[in-house]
């Protein structure tokens, strides 16, 4: 089994209280999902929260998918992830800047909104 350390940094002064839920999910080759979880509310009271997952196989994380719904409104600039021992690999939105999850008036109609990260890497050779 391996343990998955996730590290979320958030900008707090531009996060509010959610009255919905935050998901995680990890993705591997082609998008498959390997493991989902929700994140605790009180993701939006520090700048670095983790988020603790087991997988079940060694399969590589390719992406990581985060997802608010209701009215949470949340800036995050990077994701960070650990597997066992290993390095920690960083993720970031594959557009440069800060993604902010819309307050609950905007995110009414659409429902969900999500996110994807990218290992850093990926992006600065894409470039």
């Amino acid at each position: 089994v391996l343990v998955v350390n996730l590290y979320l940094v958030t900008d707090r002064a531009s996060s509010t209280i959610s009255s919905g839920s935050l998901n995680v999910t990890l993705h591997g080759k082609e998008q498959v999902t390997l493991k989902q979880a929700q994140v605790s509310d009180d993701i939006l009271q520090r700048k670095i929260s983790r988020v603790t997952l087991a997988l079940d196989n060694d399969t590589a994380i390719e992406s990581i998918k985060v997802e608010a719904a209701a009215s949470t409104s949340l800036r995050i600039f990077e994701v960070q992830a650990t597997l066992n021992d290993l390095p920690t690999t960083i993720f970031s939105p594959p557009s440069p800047g800060t993604i902010s999850f819309v307050s609950s008036g905007e995110t009414a109609s659409n429902g969900v909104v999500s996110l994807l990260f990218v290992p850093v890497t990926e992006y600065f050779d894409s470039q």
